[in-house]
């Protein structure tokens, strides 16, 4: 994999480190199969979005549990197997819904409302609002006037309407703590509507809507987005990979456990590639990609191709030949952040 993303553009390298930096601080018993579920995560976001996927997809679809059709109310979905399925299929039982989005890119805005006129085929079933815009909220207020569902996207990580002060919720995610939106929370206690959680699955031969129990309104915000999120990290669980959110869960604002910056003496040392990835971009650049804290350590060109040489031939080398060849204080400080361990 890693030879295969250096033929890539940079953007591509740096996603794909991202990828390994989430996977290491939220679930590193996977990293050893990190490679293959990159390629299977980056291969499925692809088809989830494609409109000739996602009409073979529904002609091979099983629904589990209630759905709720004929019911207002909000449709908690996450970026899980064929996410798109679920608004797909809405659609083909002529429900109206508005997608919630949080949307600040201008062209990537553009681009999500050509998908909506494709996948409206002329009609005006599905539609979105942009959150980050004042004036949408009344047109939301107009759709819920007309008894449209709505459709949130929970790892999205949504904020409320109102942009107060307390819009976050502190709740445990994967054994972390992190920082989420209140708002799919929000819109329920807000308008009074229940929340019906549902997780799209692909299984061999085709896919399924599992739509779990209804969540009703409530006031007590950290009980029903915890709810939410431990049915999250359950799917996540038992597959892994066909979650999306790998590629940008480090938007989670977690509160990582930290090592400590103690530097052990030993005789030898090798390079810590677990931890560690080589970034060259731009081509003058040079630096070293710390999966654990999500940073750039940048190097002088000399310093990367001695600490790359030493990786690519896995060495463990003396710390006397390594003091050597990288001046002492720049060694000190490599094994503090355990670039060499």
């Amino acid at each position: 994999m890693v030879e295969e993303i250096s033929k890539n553009s940079h953007q591509e390298r740096l996603r794909y480190l991202v990828f390994l930096h989430n996977i290491m601080n939220f679930k590193n018993e996977l990293f050893d199969d990190s490679d293959e579920m990159y390629r299977n995560i980056i291969e499925n976001k692809i088809n989830s979005i494609e409109e000739p996927y996602l009409d073979s997809a529904l002609n091979n679809l099983k629904i589990i549990g209630d759905s709720h059709l004929y019911e207002q109310g909000i449709y908690c979905a996450f970026h899980f197997g064929c996410y798109r399925l679920v608004s797909r299929y809405l659609y083909s039982n002529g429900i109206k819904h508005t997608i919630i989005l949080n949307i600040l890119n201008e062209d990537e805005e553009l681009k999500f409302s050509d998908k909506i006129k494709i996948a409206n085929n002329g009609t005006n079933i599905v539609d979105y609002v942009n959150i980050v815009r004042r004036r949408d909220i009344i047109k939301l207020k107009t759709h819920l006037s007309e008894g449209r569902n709505l459709l949130i996207y929970a790892d999205a990580n949504l904020n409320a309407l109102d942009f107060d002060n307390n819009s976050t919720e502190r709740i445990t995610f994967m054994n972390k703590e992190i920082n989420v939106m209140k708002g799919v929370w929000y819109f329920s206690n807000k308008f009074n509507l229940p929340i019906h959680p549902v997780i799209s699955l692909r299984e061999q031969g085709g896919s399924i809507l599992k739509f779990e129990d209804e969540l009703k309104p409530s006031d007590h915000s950290k009980e029903t987005l915890q709810e939410i999120w431990k049915l999250l990290e359950l799917y996540i669980n038992r597959h892994p990979n066909q979650w999306e959110g790998w590629l940008f869960a480090n938007n989670f604002n977690s509160v990582l456990e930290q090592k400590g910056n103690g530097c052990s003496i030993k005789d030898y040392y090798k390079f810590n590639k677990k931890r560690y990835r080589f970034y060259n971009y731009p081509l003058d650049k040079f630096s070293l990609y710390d999966i654990i804290n999500n940073q750039l350590i940048q190097l002088n060109g000399t310093l990367y191709e001695v600490i790359l040489k030493i990786s690519q031939k896995e060495l463990s080398i003396e710390k006397k030949v390594l003091s050597k060849i990288i001046p002492e204080q720049i060694f000190t400080d490599l094994t503090k952040k355990e670039v060499f361990i």
